[in-house]
C-alpha cells in the first residue's frame, strides 16, 4: 500500500527522485535532478531543511548512518567532479571539501593547471560507524610542468568528522589484477572499522589495515568461481570473473556477487577467506542494481524483478515486478 505521497518543494523539480538514502534517526536525504538535496522525516514526510548543490550532476550520495555527515561527488564538470562535497546533515550547510593531490603538485600552480593535476575520486565508502571515508582516487595521465604522471591509483583514508587523511597506499595496484576491468574496485569496512576488504578484477580478495594500509590477508577465488559456475551448469564463455559487489554482514561474513551473461549469483566468504559458499543463482540479477542492507543479512535486486533475499535463511522474502517510475538509484533499506 501507499502510505503517502509529496510533492518535493522545488518549484522547477521535474517530478525525478536520483537519489534517497536513510539515517537512524529517521530522516530521508533526496537529491531531485536539479541538484537539490533534502532532508525528510522518514515518517512524516514533513520537509526539514532544503539546499542547493554546487551541481545537479551528481554521482553519489552518501550518509552515515546517525545522519550527521553527508558526502557528495559529482560529475561532468572538472571543477565538481574532482571535489567532494562533506555536509552537515543537521542544516545542509557545507562543512569541508576533500581534493587529493599527486605528490608533485606544487600549489604555485595555475588553477587550470591544479584541475590538471588533482586526481578523480572513484569509489566512495563510508564505514558503518560513519568516522572512515575510503575513497579511490586515480587518473589516467597528466603532464604538467614537472609534475608527471601516466597513471595513479591511491587508496586514500579520511577521519570524516576531522576531514584529516588517516592512511594512503599508492602501491595496492602491483597488488591486484585491474588490467580486465575499468579500475573501478569494490571495498569496504570491516564491522570495527579496522580495516578494509577489496576486491579485484580477478577474483581475488585482500584485507588491508587501514592504518598502516598493510595486506593483512589475501586470496584468488578464481578456481573456486569457476567451480561453483560447473555446479550450477552455468554456461559462459567468460575466462576471467570480476566482483561486482561486496558487503560486510554483523559476523564479519563476507558477502559478494559476480554476473555471468546469463546469470548473477551471490556467494558468502568467512573472514578468514577459508570457506566458499553458494546463497543464490539469481537470473533477474545480471547487470542490475543490488543494494545490501546496513547488517548484510538481506540483499535487493533490481533488475527486471524487485528481488529481496534473506541470505540467512537463503530464501526470497519479495519477487515482485518493479514499478516502471523506480530505478535502483532511488530504492534503499531504511
Amino acid at each position: 500500500g501507499c502510505l503517502a505521497n509529496f510533492t518535493l518543494s522545488d518549484p522547477s523539480n521535474w517530478g525525478r527522485i536520483q537519489f534517497v538514502k536513510s539515517s537512524e534517526n529517521d530522516r530521508l536525504f533526496i537529491i531531485d535532478n536539479n541538484g537539490f538535496l533534502y532532508c525528510i522525516h522518514a515518517i512524516s514526510f514533513e520537509e526539514i531543511w532544503k539546499q542547493k548543490l554546487r551541481s545537479q550532476y551528481v554521482a553519489e550520495l552518501l550518509v552515515s548512518a546517525s545522519g550527521t555527515h553527508i558526502v557528495i561527488s559529482y560529475q561532468y564538470a572538472k571543477s565538481f567532479t574532482k571535489t567532494l562535497d562533506i555536509i552537515d546533515g543537521n542544516t545542509g550547510n557545507l562543512i569541508r571539501q576533500i581534493r587529493r593531490y599527486p605528490s608533485c603538485y606544487d600549489p604555485s600552480y595555475l588553477y587550470d593547471m591544479i584541475e590538471n593535476t588533482s586526481l578523480y575520486p572513484g569509489k566512495i565508502v563510508m564505514s558503518d560507524d560513519g568516522l572512515y571515508l575510503a575513497i579511490w582516487f586515480h587518473n589516467h595521465g597528466f603532464n604538467t610542468l614537472n609534475c608527471i604522471a601516466d597513471e595513479i591509483y591511491e587508496l586514500s583514508i579520511f577521519n570524516l568528522q576531522s576531514g584529516q587523511l588517516v592512511g594512503k597506499s599508492n602501491e595496492l595496484k602491483q597488488f591486484i589484477d585491474g588490467q580486465s576491468c575499468d579500475e573501478q574496485f569494490h571495498f569496504t569496512f570491516n564491522k570495527k572499522s579496522t580495516s578494509i576488504w577489496l576486491s579485484d578484477c580477478n577474483g581475488k580478495i585482500v584485507q588491508i589495515d587501514i592504518l598502516s594500509m598493510q595486506i593483512l590477508t589475501e586470496r584468488s577465488f578464481a578456481y573456486d568461481i569457476q567451480r561453483l559456475l560447473d555446479e550450477q551448469e552455468v554456461e559462459t564463455t567468460q575466462k576471467i570473473f570480476s566482483f561486482s559487489s561486496l558487503s560486510v554482514q554483523n559476523d564479519n561474513t563476507i558477502v559478494t556477487s559476480i554476473h555471468t551473461k546469463k546469470a548473477g549469483i551471490i556467494f558468502k566468504i568467512d573472514p578468514s577467506l577459508a570457506t566458499f559458499s553458494h546463497v543464490t543463482l539469481n537470473q533477474d540479477m545480471d547487470e542490475g542494481h543490488i543494494l545490501y542492507s546496513p547488517d548484510g543479512n538481506y540483499v535487493m535486486m533490481n533488475a527486471n524483478k524487485m528481488n529481496i533475499w534473506d541470505l540467512s535463511s537463503r530464501k526470497p522474502i519479495l519477487y515482485d515486478d518493479v514499478p516502471k517510475a523506480i530505478d535502483g538509484n532511488t530504492v534503499c533499506f531504511h
